[in-house]
């Protein structure tokens, strides 16, 4: 029986007629890129554990750092409220009943005054409040990413979108506190990680919320438990004289910076 035999893979195949070769397919376009599932499984002991390591390795910037950063915040702090009280003082009026000689204090101007310049003044303390927190948060990335030196609790960079993203999450909180008291402490667990993503991702304020929402949704079986740890070790560091916080806020913030990262599909430094 005779018949045509196939070429082989090393024979050469002869044009069609017309001498037309059809281009052969390249190679498949590329998919999108992007962070791939994280190499580092998750778990909330391992992102203390590592905050604790990471802690003792860098005790000289993180102790330094909170130390300043606290401390400034106390004078401010301290200096609102003498000038709230002298406030009081100065717009109270005193009189004196001449036949008994009893003293009488109106403090009805007093409080007017101290009230109108609490509320003043509150704006630039709860704005460096959110600044002092925002520097903790930057502090715990550069940790994760094995950069933390004091310097980077004073860098200045990206304070505006911080600043305008906190002025936003305030707001929802109020309105959470308006509606319901319950309401307040859900928004405030979702938007917990807006200042990671600010500083990370350079995302802009309104963005850094919606991040934060969808972050803490994804995963929020492992964020009610860090949460919940983080109070916990904040709240035994309270206890132990206020000297225990130099040692939990760093721990917190690491283990924090921690969780965004491998959660994330990011790689963090051994």
């Amino acid at each position: 029986m005779s018949g045509s035999i196939p070429p082989g893979p090393d024979d050469e195949v002869p044009p069609p007629p017309g001498g037309f070769t059809p281009p052969q397919p390249g190679p498949p376009p590329a998919g999108p890129t992007g962070p791939g599932p994280s190499a580092t499984p998750y778990s909330v002991s391992d992102a203390f554990n590592y905050g604790w390591k990471k802690f003792q390795e860098n005790l000289g910037p993180w102790i330094l750092g909170v130390l300043i950063l606290f401390l400034g915040l106390a004078v401010v702090q301290v200096v609102y409220n003498l000038v709230v009280g002298g406030l009081l003082d100065t717009f109270s009026t005193t009189t004196v009943d001449p036949r008994t000689g009893d003293v009488f204090i109106d403090e009805t101007g007093g409080l007017a005054a101290a009230l109108v310049g609490a509320l003043v003044l509150a704006v630039p303390v709860t704005i460096l409040g959110m600044i002092v927190q925002a520097q903790i948060v930057r502090g715990g990335l550069a940790t994760c990413e094995g950069r933390i030196e004091l310097g980077r609790f004073f860098d200045t960079s990206l304070l505006g979108p911080i600043v305008v993203a906190s002025i936003i999450a305030g707001l929802m909180t109020l309105a959470g506190v308006i509606a319901c008291y319950v309401g307040a402490v859900v928004v405030a667990f979702f938007v917990q990680f807006f200042a990671y993503f600010v500083l990370d991702r350079e995302a802009r304020p309104w963005e850094s919320i919606k991040a934060s929402f969808s972050f803490v949704n994804q995963h929020l079986a492992n964020i009610i438990v860090l949460f919940l740890a983080s109070a916990l070790a904040v709240l035994i560091g309270a206890l132990l004289c206020g000297v225990g916080l130099l040692v939990a806020y760093p721990v917190v913030a690491i283990a924090h910076a921690y969780t965004y990262k491998v959660l994330n599909g990011e790689e963090v430094v051994a």
